[in-house]
């Protein structure tokens, strides 16, 4: 396993293993490609209530933002769900990580807190950003705001397991909160 060069990553993308819509190839760096802000955001609306990860009737509520009608201020200590403008899409042998931009993190913010790996074999889908304001300033997010890079690898052989079944989450094409439920 190793992480892909640019010239790798294009080459993948012409051979259509990898899928970025749109591209543009002015994002493609070194060894990552840059993504931008989508259209929506979830804010978490149910403060102070009883979430259980194990009962299948308790879930989070989510209040939604367009983010093309207005920014949105994301104060300190806010945490909100996000969606990248790009859809990706994988081949069953190429994952990728998620990271944020650097200087978007010098203002305090993170986009996923936990959850930065995007398994193989994914159908073309938007990534859920897990974004937290742990900074000290309120900071404006717009749609089409670089916002983070993905990190893409090939595994050295074909995976036994087809994600695309495994993945609640495969196929989104907006935010998407907590499907945890379904993991049950």
């Amino acid at each position: 396993m190793s992480i892909l060069t640019d010239t790798e990553i294009l080459n993948l993308i012409q051979q259509k293993k990898i899928t970025i819509e749109p591209f543009n190839e002015k994002h493609l760096r070194a060894g990552k490609y840059e993504v931008h802000l989508g259209q929506y955001i979830l804010k978490p609306q149910n403060k102070g209530a009883l979430i259980d990860p194990t009962i299948e009737g308790s879930k989070p509520e989510y209040k939604k933002f367009d983010l093309k009608e207005e920014a949105f201020i994301l104060k300190p200590g806010m945490f909100i769900l996000g969606q990248t403008n790009e859809l990706i899409g994988l081949d069953s042998d190429t994952a990728m990580f998620i990271d944020g931009g650097s200087s978007i993190a010098r203002l305090g913010l993170t986009i996923h807190q936990s959850a930065s790996y995007i398994p193989p074999g994914q159908d073309p889908h938007i990534i859920t950003l897990e974004i937290y304001n742990a900074g000290i300033w309120d900071v404006k997010l717009s749609f089409g705001l670089r916002i983070g890079k993905l990190i893409t690898f090939r595994f050295n052989q074909k995976n036994k397991t087809d994600e695309r079944s495994n993945n609640p989450y495969n196929g989104q094409k907006e935010a998407t909160g907590s499907l945890f439920a379904k993991m049950i």
